[in-house]
């Protein structure tokens, strides 16, 4: 059978709630299989047993077994495997489990990076003969540069920055989606081979996922903040930065393992150029074609290694998470990301400081907005989830 259901009554049994650890236990053994409550609503562990040690299954089965409704069989098979090769897998989920509930902030973040690594494992399930993208565009930005969004089931938007003489990316999705995208690309009349450069917001995997493949297949240039390194070699998203810094390291492992995180083995830097915009310091410039763009770096709010992508003259704003359009979010974009809870407060280093960020960078806009409008032109965001919007709808 694929369930059994065992029903006790412990309340008016005069035993005592831990009594039935051993019992669970002794079920799961012989038979080989999980045993798993249905309905625990009077139990959440004695003094010194979690459900999970009663039930005698380790923290990483009880993750896949959550899995199971929503990921075919195939994929199941391969993360399956994925775990069971992997000792650095194992460790990490170990390490996250314990992280999770070292403070109440914590324990209330484990949720929303459940969720997220939820996000991540579901993405195996959209790759292949299951994978869609949706395009939209284009923007004109330039009179030579042409915007596309690509957006992938699971993770994060991708920006083709299109002009006569090649492509620019601008943030890639997770790792495990690159040979579908260049597919799909190819079939829509876009040349991968043409990307020669890659611009990353930040190092998180739905980002700059497969910023190392385009580097290994096609040679592209990959630009991102210098501390962007760090961040991949110690596999740590804020570099051992704020409250939740505990959680975040396990986090950022177990998500670049199940996305299929490659890495870029080279970071090249950004052209030179100093000031500040908004409060923010420019620490170089990018150019793709005509359009110029300023690098400003991020107080630190969201994750190490952040910079925000700005084009005074276009009027446009690539922030990666900051100032998402949520209205604009799917229902399961909703339930992944949590954005409320999620994007402004659990997943980030500095929850105020990111709260401060948001108001700098909504200021910004307002101010590159009113000259850009001189022009006969309007200000937009092209955030990193949701669609891209005016600044003069944003309704801030």
């Amino acid at each position: 059978p694929d369930a059994i259901l065992i029903a006790g009554d412990l309340a008016h049994g005069g035993g005592r709630p831990d009594d039935v650890a051993p019992f669970l236990r002794g079920l799961s053994a012989p038979l080989g299989v999980w045993v798993v409550p249905g309905n625990w609503d009077y139990w959440r562990g004695g003094e010194d047993a979690d459900v999970d040690e009663a039930l005698g299954i380790s923290g990483v089965e009880a993750f896949l077994f959550k899995l199971r409704h929503v990921l075919p069989p195939e994929r199941m098979n391969t993360l399956e495997e994925l775990f069971a090769t992997s000792r650095a897998m194992r460790q990490a989920l170990a390490e996250f489990r314990g992280a999770s509930g070292a403070s109440g902030e914590t324990l209330a973040a484990s949720e929303v990076f459940a969720n997220i690594l939820r996000l991540a494992a579901l993405a195996l399930g959209s790759t292949g003969d299951r994978f869609t993208l949706r395009l939209s565009g284009p923007v004109r930005l330039t009179p030579k540069v042409s915007l596309y969004m690509l957006a992938c089931p699971e993770g994060a938007n991708s920006y083709l920055l299109c002009h006569p003489d090649g492509t620019a990316m601008l943030d890639t999705n997770f790792g495990i989606y690159f040979d579908d995208v260049a597919r799909w690309l190819g079939a829509h009349g876009f040349d991968p081979s043409r990307i020669g450069t890659v611009l990353a917001t930040h190092p998180d995997a739905d980002h700059a996922g497969w910023a190392g493949r385009l580097q290994e297949r096609h040679g592209s240039r990959v630009l991102m903040h210098p501390d962007a390194a760090r961040v991949f070699a110690e596999e740590d998203r804020t570099l051992g930065r704020g409250v939740l810094a505990g959680i975040n390291r396990p986090f950022t492992r177990l998500v670049g393992r199940l996305s299929g995180m490659t890495p870029p083995s080279r970071i090249d830097p950004f052209e030179p150029a100093r000031g500040e915009r908004g409060g923010f310091k420019v620490i170089g410039r990018a150019a793709v074609a005509d359009l110029e763009l300023l690098v400003l770096e991020s107080l630190g709010g969201h994750a190490a290694a952040q910079v925000f992508y700005l084009s005074p003259e276009a009027g446009a704003l690539f922030p990666g998470d900051y100032l998402l359009d949520a209205a604009s979010l799917s229902p399961r974009e909703r339930d992944a990301l949590s954005v409320h809870k999620s994007l402004l407060t659990s997943t980030n280093a500095d929850s105020a400081l990111f709260v401060r960020e948001m108001a700098m960078l909504r200021e910004l806009m307002r101010e590159v907005d009113g000259d850009v409008k001189k022009r006969g032109g309007r200000a937009m965001v092209f955030p990193g989830h949701g669609d891209f919007y005016a600044v003069d709808q944003a309704g801030w």
